[in-house]
């Protein structure tokens, strides 16, 4: 099965997602979505949909509170990893890559990507 890579930029309005394949193609277009408890039900059913042909790894950074329930809702959902990054690995990996634009939409598919590259391991959430 192959592997969908969810980058998840989180800010205290808004979640904007990006979502890569293996090979760092993207799997639908980026969305953006209120960061709220009806959104994060809703981009949980994406994730659950998407689940079906994908194993799915998400990651997002720990910015203060902004991400805990968005975190929290994907860690519910079975057959998913989830990553809480640390940001300066995130923001480092960016440089490496030559990235310094900063945009939402960049941010997400820099996730994405470091989820990609790196592989982390100790996933915060259950593993199949």
């Amino acid at each position: 099965m192959d592997t969908l890579y969810v980058g998840i930029d989180v800010s205290s309005k808004e979640l904007f997602a990006s979502f890569l394949d293996d090979n760092l193609h993207p799997i639908i277009p980026p969305a953006k979505y209120p960061n709220t408890p009806d959104c994060w039900h809703e981009f949980s059913q994406l994730i659950s949909s998407l689940s079906k042909d994908y194993k799915i790894v998400c990651g997002l950074e720990s910015t203060g509170d902004f991400h805990i329930g968005i975190l929290h809702t994907l860690q519910a959902m079975d057959n998913i990893e989830v990553h809480q990054l640390n940001p300066a690995s995130v923001r480092y990996f960016a440089k490496a890559l030559n990235v310094s634009a900063k945009t939402d939409r960049i941010d997400a598919q820099i996730i994405a990507r470091y989820l990609a590259t790196i592989k982390p391991q100790g996933a915060c959430s259950k593993n199949t």
